[in-house]
Formats: C-alpha cells, sequence, structure tokens
C-alpha cells in the first residue's frame, strides 16, 4: 500500500512541475502550427511526462536523504514529505479560480476516442507481459524466467544492496571497488518500493510496466504528431515488438511448409546469424524484459524531442527563408534551462538514453530555429553528468570513453562489411526507410534527426562494449518505423492499384521475423514450465547473511552471477567478470586475486594475498570446491581463520577474514 501510494505521489508531483516549468509549450496542439492534424488527447503525452519528472525529482530527492542517512528506511520519510507536497498541490491548487492544474486535469481525456482507448489496452497488454511473464513470485521464491537471469543478475544485486544493505555511498555489487560506473538510479526507485514493503517482484514490474507503457504513448504522440494519421502510430508499434529482418528466411529454410508453424511454436533461440544475434538484441520483448531501465530512459529522450519539435518544424514549414540571427537567437531561455536539466538528470539512470536524447536534438538543431537553445540544452545536461560522474565514479575513471570505431557488430569492419550486417539484420527497414526521406521531403530533415543515433552506433563506440550500442539502434528504429508506415499508408491511401501490391508484401516482410521472435520470448520465459532461476529470502545462507554481518560486508565467492550472499544485499570482490568488465574494471587483476587466495599454498601465502583487500567473509561451496581455474586449499582457510556458518545448502561453510567493526 504504501509503495502504491509514493507511486501516486510521484505523478502529483511530476504533474505539477511539468506545468509549472512548461508555460511556453501548448500541449493541446503540441506545439503543432497545422490546423488539418487531428489533436493528440494531451493525456498520451502528459501522463508520461508527469511519470518521469515526478519519478526523477523524487528519487534523486530520496537518493540525496539516503545517502546522507545511509540507510533507504529513509524513504518512509521521504514517503511524507512528498505526501504532503502532493496533498498541498491538490488543496492549494483547488483554491485557486484560474489553476492550470485543474484545468488540465478536466480536459485530459477530451479528445480521446476508440482508437486511442484501444491502443493504451494494446501497449498496457504489451508491457505488461513483457515484464510479468519474466518475474514472479510464488510465494516462496523469487522467479527469474531463463531468458532474463543474466541481465538480472546484477540488477537484482542492485537493488537488494540498497533494499535490504546500506550501499551507500553505492558500489558496484559485483566489483567491490569504491564506485559505480553504471547507472543505478532506476534499481534504487525499485529498492525504495521494495523497502516500503512493496514485493520485489511487484517493486520491478509496476515501475517497469509503467515505463513501457509510457514508451509506447509517447511513440502514439510523436507519429500522429508528424504524420496526423493513428494507422500509422499502429503500425510504429507492431514494428517495435515484430522486427524487420531477414532472420525468418534463414530459420524456415530448414524446414517445409508443413512443418513451419510447429517449428515457430516451438522455437527457443533467437534467430539469426549476425553477430549476437542469439542473444536476443534486437527482440523488444526480451529487450525490455531484460533492460527494465532502459524504456524509462527512452522516455525521457522522446519527451525532450516533443518539446523542441515545433523550432524544427516551423523551420522546415516556414514559407520563405529566414535570417541567420532569426534561427540563432533564444526564443526561451527557461525551455532550454529545463530541458538541460531534464536530460541531465536521467545520466545515472541510463546513460546511452541520455547520449540518444543528445544526438536526436543535435539532428533536430540543423535544421530548427533557435539554435542556440540546443547548444545550452547539451551544456547544462553534459556538466550535469559531468558532476554525477566524479560523484559516483572514482577519479580517473570515466563510465564512458567514447572513440571512433567503425562497423558496430559487422565483419570485417568495411563499407561492405556494415552494409550486409545491415541489410541481414534489419530487413526492409533500412532501404525504406531511405525511400520515405524522398518521399517525405519536407520532413526528411526530421527522419535525418531520428538517423543520427542509428549512425553513432556504428560509428564510435561509447564504452568497452560495442554490442552495448544496439541501444543507439533501438531508439533510432522506432524512430524510423514512424516513417515507414507513413510512406507504406499513404501509398496504400492515395497512389495507383498497382502500387498496393507492393504495400501487402512490404509489411508482411517488415513484420514477419517477429512471429519467431515473439514464440522464442514466450518459450525461453515460460516460468510455469520450469524455465525459471529461483531465488528465496529464506534460503539459509541469505537468511544468516542478512542477519549476522554488517550490510556493507564483502564476500569472497566464486564468479557467481546471482547467489544467496548477493541476494542478502551484500557485495562481492568479484563476482560474474562479464558485469565487472563490461561496467569498466580491470577484472584481469582479481580473477588473479581470487586464485591467489581460495588457492594459497601456506598462511603467509593466503594472508599477503588478503593483504591490503577489502574483503571481510570467505565463503566456500561446492561451485568454489568444483572451480577449475584453481584447486581450494580449504584446510589452510579453514586453519587460518574461523568458521562462522555451515550449512548443508551447497556444503556451504563461511570464514571472517576481519571482525566487524
Amino acid at each position: 500500500m504504501l509503495g502504491l501510494l509514493y507511486l501516486l505521489w510521484i505523478f502529483i508531483i511530476g504533474y505539477y512541475l511539468m506545468l509549472k516549468f512548461t508555460p511556453w509549450f501548448d500541449y493541446a496542439t503540441l506545439g503543432s502550427q497545422q490546423a488539418d492534424k487531428p489533436r493528440v488527447p494531451i493525456w498520451m503525452m502528459q501522463l508520461p511526462f508527469a511519470w518521469i519528472l515526478g519519478a526523477l525529482v523524487v528519487n534523486w530527492i530520496n537518493f540525496f536523504l539516503c545517502n546522507t542517512t545511509r540507510h533507504i528506511s529513509t524513504t518512509l520519510f521521504t514517503m511524507t514529505v512528498a505526501g504532503t507536497a502532493a496533498v498541498w498541490i491538490v488543496l492549494s491548487e483547488r483554491k485557486k479560480t484560474d489553476s492550470v492544474f485543474f484545468a488540465n486535469l478536466r480536459s485530459l481525456w477530451q479528445g480521446t476516442g476508440k482508437a486511442e482507448w484501444i491502443y493504451l489496452l494494446i501497449a498496457l497488454a504489451l508491457a505488461a507481459y513483457t515484464n510479468l511473464y519474466t518475474l514472479a513470485d510464488d510465494g516462496k521464491e523469487l522467479l527469474i524466467s531463463w531468458g532474463v537471469h543474466s541481465d538480472f543478475a546484477p540488477h537484482i544485486s542492485l537493488i537488494r544492496s540498497f533494499s535490504v544493505g546500506e550501499n551507500f555511498p553505492p558500489q558496484y555489487p559485483h566489483f567491490a571497488a569504491g564506485d559505480i560506473p553504471y547507472h543505478f538510479l532506476f534499481h534504487f526507485l525499485v529498492a525504495s518500493l521494495e523497502s516500503l514493503g512493496m514485493p520485489l517482484n511487484w517493486s520491478f514490474n509496476l515501475p517497469s510496466i509503467l515505463s513501457v507503457t509510457s514508451l509506447l504513448l509517447l511513440v502514439y504522440v510523436l507519429a500522429l504528431r508528424i504524420t496526423g494519421w493513428k494507422s500509422v502510430a499502429y503500425w510504429a508499434m507492431l514494428f517495435i515488438f515484430f522486427r524487420s529482418s531477414w532472420a525468418f528466411f534463414e530459420f524456415a529454410q530448414n524446414y517445409s511448409l508443413s512443418q513451419l508453424p510447429e517449428a515457430i511454436m516451438e522455437t527457443d533461440f533467437y534467430v539469426g546469424k549476425t553477430a549476437n544475434a542469439r542473444w536476443g538484441m534486437w527482440t523488444l520483448f526480451n529487450t525490455f524484459g531484460n533492460q527494465r531501465h532502459l524504456a524509462f530512459g527512452i522516455c525521457a529522450a522522446f519527451i525532450a524531442v516533443l518539446l523542441m519539435l515545433p523550432q524544427l518544424e516551423a523551420k522546415i514549414l516556414a514559407s520563405k527563408a529566414e535570417n541567420r540571427p532569426f534561427v540563432w537567437r533564444v526564443e526561451h531561455t527557461q525551455r532550454a534551462v529545463f530541458i538541460g536539466i531534464f536530460l541531465g538528470a536521467i545520466a545515472f539512470w541510463n546513460g546511452a538514453a541520455l547520449i540518444a536524447a543528445l544526438l536526436l536534438l543535435a539532428g533536430l538543431a540543423f535544421n530548427s530555429r533557435h539554435r542556440i537553445e540546443y547548444i545550452i540544452i547539451a551544456v547544462i545536461a553534459i556538466i550535469l553528468a559531468s558532476i554525477q560522474s566524479s560523484w559516483f565514479v572514482a577519479a580517473g575513471k570515466t563510465p564512458i570513453s567514447p572513440h571512433l570505431a567503425f562497423g558496430f557488430l559487422s565483419e570485417p569492419k568495411t563499407v561492405g562489411g556494415a552494409a550486409s550486417y545491415i541489410f541481414h539484420a534489419y530487413g526492409l527497414l533500412i532501404p525504406l526507410f531511405i525511400a520515405s526521406l524522398f518521399y517525405w521531403r519536407k520532413y526528411a530533415a526530421l527522419g535525418l534527426a531520428f538517423v543520427m543515433p542509428f549512425l553513432f552506433a556504428f560509428s564510435v563506440q561509447p564504452t568497452i562494449e560495442v554490442a552495448l550500442n544496439h541501444k543507439f539502434v533501438l531508439v533510432s528504429q522506432f524512430l524510423m518505423g514512424i516513417f515507414v508506415a507513413w510512406m507504406l499508408i499513404d501509398i496504400w491511401r492515395n497512389k495507383a492499384k498497382y502500387w498496393r501490391l507492393a504495400v501487402i508484401p512490404a509489411f508482411a516482410l517488415l513484420t514477419i521475423t517477429g512471429t519467431v521472435d515473439t514464440a522464442a520470448f514466450h518459450n525461453i520465459n515460460n516460468i510455469a514450465a520450469g524455465h525459471r532461476f529461483g531465488i528465496s529470502a529464506t534460503n539459509p545462507v541469505t537468511t544468516w547473511v542478512m542477519r549476522n554481518t554488517p550490510p556493507r560486508s564483502i564476500f569472497l565467492t566464486n564468479l557467481t552471477s546471482i547467489d544467496p550472499v548477493l541476494y542478502a544485499g551484500r557485495l562481492s570482490y568479484m563476482g560474474w567478470p562479464y558485469y565487472g568488465w563490461s561496467a569498466g574494471y580491470d577484472t584481469s587483476g582479481r580473477e588473479q586475486d581470487v586464485r591467489l587466495i581460495y588457492g594459497a599454498g601456506s598462511k603467509a601465502d593466503l594472508e599477503k594475498a588478503l593483504k591490503d583487500k577489502p574483503i571481510d567473509y570467505i565463503l566456500v561451496n561446492n561451485a568454489v570446491r568444483d572451480a577449475t581455474n584453481y584447486v581450494i586449499n580449504e584446510a589452510l582457510i579453514a586453519e587460518t581463520y574461523p568458521l562462522v556458518f555451515e550449512d548443508p545448502y551447497e556444503d556451504t561453510k563461511i570464514y571472517q577474514v576481519r571482525k566487524a567493526p
């Protein structure tokens, strides 16, 4: 109940602040100067905006307070203050005869027809299915489906390090090193909800459902705002979940036509022969199910685009050329400052989304009025991101180190190799998008802005893991789908009949791989069929660790993804190497430390290996004993350090290296 109230306060505060700080934006028209285009019901932009803005503000305040008190229980105080603020907003606005707050609420649902209600129901269904299907609780265990288990290991560890640990100042649980180069604030929001009594699965699922639903609503708003056609919004949403690719035909060639339907229904892997396709990185059910914080960040990027879109539209639709001073001058300093702060605040919610937002705005700026405002936005956002980085990341390190790297995941890294990769991975989407730029020449400038993250992904590598660039590609794909659907629907409506013959197969080719993807996602993540990983808060190891070790304790364990120690909110000296490596840590050095400690030949060697290491406890279980990269000297560890816990579960023993302060 308290968690639901917390979310309600977030919405009320976000709605109030949205109206307070954006008086320059006309929500009734979304800034459109074209009277012939249908109006978008304002709730479809305002409710997602209120959610994102309210969550940013309230969660940041709560983090400051919890980080100061060094305990998540401060969330209850934050919720009380937020609730007081929300009630004050409602009561004070109610007294005003000219309340903008209530005027907007009264007109919130005006203009909403069947198309919008049906779209909302579909969006909610897709968001709920994606999230509820991959994370559940049977009353005994938290159930994580197979398809999301790998990504959830660092996510769940982060959440629990806040909700049942005292991870303040925050450290990365899989590589305790005194800092955190990973964007963690969405996970802190989840931890806050859990600390208020909401079960972990709902604490994670509800914000995720709200974020995916908000993203799909913003796609509707963008589609209708640009094209004026509701059908484009529906097709754009379909293109998000049913991707364009030739992978379907690579899969289908292994079966006869009669075998194909059954083969699709039973598929338990993501199809495609391009690099990392088997990860499911282009399957949006899988991406949203795994990376719960991504949709939230993309929402912020799309909101920024919508707020600045009128400036581009006014320029490209102007009846005559505009002089240079007019194009560059600042119209609303408040607008630039607000959007800059708004985007800067998402840096440690999802850093890729911030970069994507700045790329989209840079694309808009090339053909927009008031270009200095875009510069102000970028400068403020980058300064705020840099301040956060200096706060959360150790001196001398940076969460991003961009450098030119052509080709993304293509092999070879040549123009031909990249073209081949693009053609095989994205099918008809890119050729049809290019065609749509010529088809809608007047809006080509907007289309080119939408492609900026895609171009960035194939030319720059901002982090150590190039595969993470797929997030930039996805942002562009969402927006390219609007242009492609717009062109195909216009051809169907307005061109000769023989042109229509090409539209139906084009739509089919753009979505057919999604049928296999959807079946694969459903089968891989079928928790009811046992395709899950379960972890219990009543596990004897978890229970003992939570009750008997300091909340910020650091454990030496096997190279694990998620285990009872991490679920107890404690930190690992060296968890699964990929998580630390992809966050920018030097994992090879710590892997050597693990070998030297577990495999020490003498007491002197063991004490030397542990010297100056922030390790409080050594865990020994069957996974440690079965490791292939060292031979554990368990007897030596037992002789050197006191045994403080022993349990038949995985034949677990815990030795205390140093006494708790």
